[in-house]
C-alpha cells in the first residue's frame, strides 16, 4: 500500500516484539555459555572420577599382590 506520495508503508515495529527478539538471543547466547561452561566442569568430574577408578584399581590390585605374598 502506497501512502504519501508513493512511499511504502510498511508496519511499525512492535517494540514489545522487538525487546523479546532481544531477549530470545540473549538468553540464547547466556544459555550457551552456560552450557559449555557444564560441560567442561562434566568433562573434569569425568577425568577425575576416571582416575579415582584407575588408582582405586590399582591400589586394590597392589594389595591383593601383598595378601597373596603373605
Amino acid at each position: 500500500m502506497m501512502i504519501n506520495g508513493g512511499a511504502p508503508h510498511y508496519k511499525s515495529l512492535n517494540p514489545n516484539a522487538t525487546l523479546t527478539s532481544i531477549k530470545s538471543i540473549y538468553n540464547t547466547k547466556i544459555i550457551g555459555i552456560f552450557t559449555r561452561s557444564l560441560e567442561s566442569i562434566n568433562a573434569k568430574l569425568e577425568a577425575k572420577k576416571a582416575l579415582l577408578y584407575h588408582f582405586t584399581m590399582s591400589d586394590i590390585a597392589s594389595r591383593l599382590k601383598m595378601i597373596e605374598a603373605w
